[in-house]
């Protein structure tokens, strides 16, 4: 995560010197340094996008020498390596149960929700009450044998379904009632505390409850969940530790799962692609366009 902070720095420090160099002499101060420190920003994200389609890329390369049989048969990934793996997915013990559905998974999350403001003048949308995550010891049963799920993934390619009638709703109650809660209100240090346990925790049994807002009426919330079924078909693409024989955080960054068969998987794969490279080009296309229209009719030009 670091690394990945310090080059989009770098990349916007650069951007924006570069339009400065460009917009030095086209813009009264002080609109000659604010206009590049904006304009590098957005070019930042630009190649944070290319670099996205560029990983999808190379996820669809990991996933083809995933399903090859031959790749797995002699040398074993390199330790701090980053792999696809593929494979069903199943708990060590006993799988967990998801709070509101109570369908049995290997790993969970889930949000309460209840309506927020409708006025004419406060329009809000949904305020978030409780939040939270689970995964149990498991391993993903693949060609090159076991490996184990060691962080809790970023989920793609699973449906967040919303759980609802008179059981879910007692099953939330319980759960509300008989959980204990780490509550995430404005406090950065907690914020910072609790998130940076979550992207460093390795040992593959993680289990985060989070109150927020903390309504006790749930006759108007909803009630969501995104759950991994054990036996689910799923590619996981993450740090390989050797030591551990797992994926493991790489630097703060978690493992990521696709859940689905190959052909989903590929199609999500390469969508990422082409949207990441269709977008970046878009975005870069009216950045520069909105500064074209400055330097040549806008208001802040030097004359």
């Amino acid at each position: 995560m670091k690394k990945g902070c310090w080059f989009a720095l770098l990349t916007w420090g650069l951007a924006a010197a570069a339009y400065w160099y460009w917009l030095r002499d086209r813009f009264d101060p002080p609109a000659n340094i604010w206009v590049p420190i904006i304009a590098g920003f957005f070019m930042a994200m630009v190649v944070g996008m290319i670099r996205t389609a560029f990983s999808a890329i190379g996820d669809v390369r990991r996933v083809r020498r995933a399903l090859e049989p031959g790749g797995f048969m002699g040398e074993q990934p390199k330790d701090g390596e980053n792999i696809a793996v593929a494979g069903h997915i199943r708990p060590l013990g006993m799988p967990l149960t998801a709070p509101f559905s109570h369908k049995q998974a290997v790993l969970y999350n889930y949000d309460v929700e209840h309506p927020g403001s409708s006025s004419s003048r406060n329009n809000t949308g949904p305020v978030k009450d409780y939040s939270g995550l689970a995964l149990t010891p498991s391993v993903i049963d693949t060609m090159r044998g076991q490996v184990k799920l060691l962080c809790f993934p970023q989920l793609e390619g699973v449906q967040k379904e919303v759980a609802f009638g008179p059981d879910a709703l007692h099953n939330a109650e319980e759960y509300i009632r008989k959980t204990e809660w780490a509550s995430m209100g404005l406090n950065p240090a907690q914020m910072y505390r609790e998130v940076r346990e979550l992207l460093t925790d390795d040992d593959g049994e993680i289990r985060k409850n989070f109150r927020i807002h903390g309504c006790e009426d749930l006759s108007g919330a909803t009630l969501m969940e995104e759950i991994v079924e054990p036996g689910a078909q799923v590619f996981a693409f993450g740090k390989w530790s050797a030591e551990k024989r797992g994926l493991v955080p790489d630097q703060g960054i978690p493992a990521r799962m696709v859940v689905g068969d190959t052909s989903h998987v590929l199609k999500t794969l390469r969508g990422k692609v082409t949207s990441g490279f269709i977008f970046a080009l878009v975005f870069a296309g009216v950045v520069n366009g909105i500064l074209y229209l400055l330097v040549t009719r806008g208001r802040f030009v030097h004359h």
